[in-house]
């Protein structure tokens, strides 16, 4: 699908935050048995605006004896959702939409930042209640030494901890798409954002709706009325397929055309069942049928309207003529896409479409030898 062929142009534009290290962050644990950092986060909010940092506060320590980290970083998978739909208005009963969806990974986790780890010299004086005050209040560790930004640590019974404030980069290219019910048609702008088989797809089962059996026939007939068809391509099909139309073209016109007199019993027809396929034959008003035959009304109306009396119904059913089914079928599909999915009532067109990204984030921290821990794949950002 056009959705999916999208796919590498957005990853190439999002790999402009960063650095394109892609591969499996847990494969980085190393082995069982191995001391591994420790490491828990979380997200200043759950939303941010494509292009702007997203914030996160993140608490690592390791449980050896030494300070052995060597640096964090924030790793990132960024997927996305799409729907794409349209809604045929250019029939009443048959209120047709027809919908596509995707949602998929547009890149997968790749490092997003890295921050520098900062050893600080605890100050045994303090005490983790001093410290939680004035970072609180400051946003800072102010020591004897001076003051520190977001890098620093807390002396623990089982090893040191460290908390990290700060951000990291999302790509303006991620914003939200939305194009929802135009005042006019961009086909090139649709063809970018649609699958490419959406439009013959589309008119293709509308059509379908409309000629497989009478379901839609009063919609059949409004398009024939109300549809801006020109006179030579009434002519086209019915020279197609050898039949005498009128290429009439006023609507009011086309109405009289197209008619059913319910009053006048124009002929009779009976049914014969040949292998699960119904036949409908018609004979002249005056027809004696065989024994065993029965006969039923055929009423007068268009030359290409059957409009009969059904003992199955015990009512009037009326249907387009089979001969003459190819030829709207014809006339049908020479509708423009476009036309099927105008709402004349509120002059715009039927359609909505809607892209969005979320990424999916990771915070590592890094020892001396290379051993990572990491945080489990929980949260997500939903960009916009």
């Amino acid at each position: 699908m056009k959705l999916l062929n999208k796919i590498g142009v957005v990853a190439l534009a999002a790999g402009a935050m960063t650095s394109c290290a892609v591969h499996d962050v847990f494969d980085d644990n190393g082995d069982l048995g191995q001391i591994l950092p420790t490491v828990s986060w979380e997200l200043g909010s759950t939303t941010c605006k494509a292009g702007n940092n997203a914030t996160f506060k993140a608490k690592y320590y390791y449980k050896g004896k030494d300070d052995m980290i060597d640096h964090t970083e924030v790793w990132a998978l960024i997927a996305r959702t799409e729907s794409a739909a349209a809604t045929c208005k250019l029939t009443t009963a048959l209120n047709y939409t027809q919908t596509v969806g995707v949602s998929d990974t547009v890149r997968a986790m790749s490092l997003m930042k890295t921050f520098e780890h900062k050893s600080l010299q605890w100050n045994a004086q303090k005490t983790v209640a001093d410290f939680n005050k004035v970072y609180a209040e400051d946003g800072v560790w102010e020591d004897e030494g001076g003051k520190y930004n977001s890098d620093y640590h807390i002396d623990m019974t089982n090893g040191y901890e460290y908390i990290l404030t700060a951000s990291f980069p999302t790509s303006a290219t991620l914003a939200p798409v939305s194009w929802v019910n135009p005042t006019s048609f961009d086909s090139e702008r649709f063809d970018a954002l649609y699958p490419a088989s959406f439009k013959s797809d589309f008119v293709a089962k509308v059509v379908d709706y409309l000629t497989k059996d009478s379901a839609y026939y009063n919609d059949l007939r409004n398009v024939y009325v109300n549809y801006d068809f020109t006179a030579e391509r009434f002519a086209e099909v019915a020279q197609a397929h050898s039949l005498n139309f009128p290429t009439e073209t006023e609507a009011g016109k086309k109405s009289d055309l197209w008619y059913t007199d319910t009053k006048k019993v124009v002929g009779k027809y009976y049914i014969t069942v040949e292998n699960g396929v119904t036949y409908y034959h018609e004979v002249a008003l005056d027809y004696e049928a065989p024994e065993g035959i029965n006969l039923y009304d055929v009423y007068d109306s268009s030359e290409w309207v059957f409009c009969r009396y059904s003992d199955d119904t015990g009512s009037i059913l009326t249907s387009v003529r089979a001969k003459y089914m190819p030829l709207f079928i014809d006339l049908l599909n020479g509708i423009p896409f476009e036309d099927w999915i105008y709402n004349t009532a509120d002059q715009n067109y039927s359609i909505n479409f809607s892209r969005d990204y979320r990424l999916v984030p990771l915070f590592k921290a890094v020892d001396v030898n290379g051993k990572v821990g990491v945080t489990t794949n929980d949260k997500e950002i939903s960009l916009n």
